[in-house]
């Protein structure tokens, strides 16, 4: 038996040294292995997307070695081919013989072809019911045939009771198909009313109420119904009698344009503005704290619940103090040119205002905590600010007030206007020899509106409509100058444009001057606005509706000026009088 066992073993030896896979033995005590392998054995089956591992293990030791194979591949062999049926898709392709993964275009579901087995027709009170059956399936269905109402005879219905103007009337009538007689709603007949035509009328005035005398057409019934009084309409303008309020009627007398009497009618109420700023009720001091509140720009009233603490001032400890410049109206002015000097009590200079320090507007610092005198030293060209102003450490909120005021001399060719500068006077003619001059229409008028134009220009025509109608109903308040920007616009162009538009024969038109160098106006439609200050308020590129001139004249017809002098006066369309009449 050992000697067999020997033989064997001598023979695997030899034939591992035949085919080369016999190096020596392993030799495990030196440490230099040199193993004896066996053949390649599947550890792990490749599948059609996966790979898979094979191993092989030495004959001598433990040791083993894996590497991995290709997955096998899907074999697209098995052919599919399933009729869709009225219940379930159908499908057509490939499938892997070896994984059955399909690759298939699925054929949608086919729709029953119901045919009608059988059918109970509905009446007019009871439903019917058709039995289905699908001719591709065998499946089978139903539907309910909704009941068909009645279908009442209306033309041979008998009347039992006439119907009136204000009583509904009544008949008897049967259904066409059942034969079954009427017995609830459907036998009313619904009345329509008095149909009122106007025989004779007293007109209302504007104080006494007027009557219509009216009968009814189909029965003759009459009634009388009351016109109301048309209330006095005032036009043009007139006199305030009694200024309104923020928070209280005006009263304006004025002539009824339509029975010509004295009368008076209420100017609405404002309604507060309130300001976005606080404005200081009490001052902090170094003993005791203070208040701040919103309040209105108009009366002044204090905005309830507004009120705000202001801590109590410290020693050495320094607060914000806030340099503003506005114009006189309070609008901030970003304009160069402005300088100013703050000086504490002593008469040293704490602070020196300049255009490189003042942002939009404003100069903030941080100061101790005293009373401050602000002088200016400098304003923009045609700008006047007060000499001196005060500001404390409990209100260290101080406005510059400059006033525009139209520069006389004329401009010169460098000369580039922005919103905020103060125009520079002049005049220019007309296309039909008017002349106009800026301080004589400023002293007239509340704005003047300049709209750069050339005849060519496709945005400017589109809004000259729309802006010649704003104008014709704020012209009392405003002048328009319409220039052009284009050389190739000559004087004939223009009145043959004036004409095209049919534009008053007092609209003014001015052919191609210095003012658009002066406003680098290069494209157009351009419009400023100049106020009564004579201060740049609008500079707009763009076409505009009519609804936006208005929007736009209505702002500056009615803004603020402080001028010192009283006006009991204003323009205005139309008002219903309803106070007391006042009579010649």
């Amino acid at each position: 038996m050992k000697k067999s066992v020997r033989i064997m073993l001598l023979f695997v030896a030899l034939t591992l040294m035949a085919c080369g896979a016999f190096v020596a033995a392993c030799d495990t005590a030196s440490g230099d292995h040199q193993h004896v392998f066996g053949s390649w054995t599947v550890s792990k089956a490749a599948t059609c997307e996966e790979e898979g591992t094979e191993r092989r293990d030495c004959l001598e030791c433990d040791y083993f070695e894996e590497r991995p194979y290709d997955a096998l591949g899907h074999d697209w062999s098995v052919r599919v081919n399933v009729e869709a049926t009225c219940t379930e898709p159908g499908k057509k392709g490939s499938k892997c013989g070896r994984c059955g993964t399909e690759e298939v275009t699925v054929i949608p579901q086919l729709e029953h072809d119901w045919e009608v087995t059988s059918r109970t027709d509905p009446t007019c009170t009871e439903d019917g019911i058709e039995e289905l059956n699908c001719k591709l399936c065998g499946a089978d269905n139903s539907n309910v045939l909704k009941a068909l109402g009645h279908d009442w005879d209306e033309e041979h219905a008998v009347i039992v009771v006439p119907v009136s103007c204000d009583v509904d009337g009544l008949r008897d009538m049967k259904c066409k198909r059942c034969s079954t007689p009427a017995t609830g709603e459907e036998r009313v007949i619904k009345h329509v009313g008095h149909i009122y035509d106007v025989i004779s009328a007293e007109p209302a005035t504007c104080e006494e109420d007027g009557m219509e005398h009216l009968m009814c057409r189909t029965c003759g019934d009459t009634k009388d119904e009351k016109i109301p009084a048309l209330k006095h309409t005032l036009g043009g303008t007139g006199v305030v009698v009694q200024e309104a309020t923020c928070t209280k009627e005006g009263i304006l007398e004025g002539e009824c344009l339509r029975c010509h009497h004295t009368v008076q009618t209420s100017i609405p109420a404002a309604g507060h503005t309130w300001s976005t700023e606080y404005t200081i009720d009490v001052e902090p001091t170094f003993q005791a704290g203070g208040s701040k509140s919103i309040h209105c720009l108009i009366c002044g009233d204090q905005k309830p619940d507004s009120s705000v603490s202001i801590d109590r001032l410290e020693q050495g400890k320094q607060i914000e103090y806030e340099f503003r410049i506005v114009r006189n109206n309070g609008d901030t002015l970003v304009l160069p040119g402005i300088s100013f000097v703050v000086k504490n009590a002593s008469g040293d200079t704490v602070l020196e205002g300049t255009d490189a320090r003042i942002i939009k507007g404003s100069l903030k610092a941080k100061l101790l905590p005293e009373t401050y005198t602000v002088t200016v030293t400098s304003q923009p060209e045609g700008y006047t600010a007060e000499s001196s102003y005060t500001v404390t450490a409990g209100n260290p909120l101080c406005k510059i007030n400059l006033t525009g005021s139209l520069i006389s001399e004329p401009a010169t060719a460098s000369t580039r206007y922005a919103i905020g500068s103060v125009m520079h006077d002049f005049t220019i003619t007309s296309i039909d020899g008017r002349s106009y001059t800026l301080s004589a229409l400023l002293k007239e008028k509340k704005f003047v509106m300049i709209n750069f134009f050339f005849i060519g220009c496709g945005p400017c025509r589109s809004e000259i409509p729309g802006m010649d109608g704003a104008y014709l109903i704020y012209r009392d308040d405003m002048e328009l100058l319409s220039i052009s920007i284009s050389p190739d616009d000559t004087h004939d162009d223009l009145m043959n444009f004036a004409d095209d538009f049919d534009l008053p024969i007092d609209y003014p038109i001015f052919m191609m001057n210095s003012l658009v160098g002066n406003f680098a106006a290069t494209s157009a439609p351009l419009n400023v606005i100049i106020d009564r200050e004579g201060v740049i308020c609008m500079l707009e590129g763009g076409s505009k509706a009519g609804s936006v001139f208005n929007s736009i004249f209505k702002k500056y017809s009615t803004a603020p000026y402080y001028t010192g002098e009283e006006q009991n006066t204003v323009s205005f369309g139309s008002y219903e009088a309803i106070l007391p009449e006042k009579h010649d």
